[in-house]
């Protein structure tokens, strides 16, 4: 099961961006991840990240959506499932937000 944390608006525009970011990752990172938008991802668009543990737990499990442009969010759900080891995909196989040409940024 997911957790999803709800956005509080701060910027134009923000929340909706949030929610759909939140419904991707709902439908597409791996079971397990609180997902949290927005949220500081330490300097990155994005960070999926399995805190205080060598491997990813149950409670140490965390998306962390800063710009929630489709690159991010969908990078992040994508690197979820290689941070468990379900998936050999690349890192961020989206690209990056704003990426000249990225039909995701």
């Amino acid at each position: 099961s997911q957790t999803i944390v709800a956005p509080s608006p701060n910027q134009p525009g923000l929340a909706s961006r949030c929610q759909a970011a939140l419904s991707y990752l709902a439908s597409h990172a791996a079971p397990g991840f609180v997902a949290s938008c927005p949220h500081y991802a330490d300097g990155h668009e994005a960070a999926t990240t399995c805190v205080g543990a060598p491997q990813c737990m149950p409670g140490s499990m965390f998306i962390w959506i800063a710009d929630p442009c489709p690159a991010a969010y969908m990078n992040e759900a994508s690197n979820s499932w290689v941070l468990t080891g379900q998936s050999t995909a690349p890192w961020d196989p989206y690209g990056y937000c704003g990426e000249p040409g990225n039909p995701f940024g």
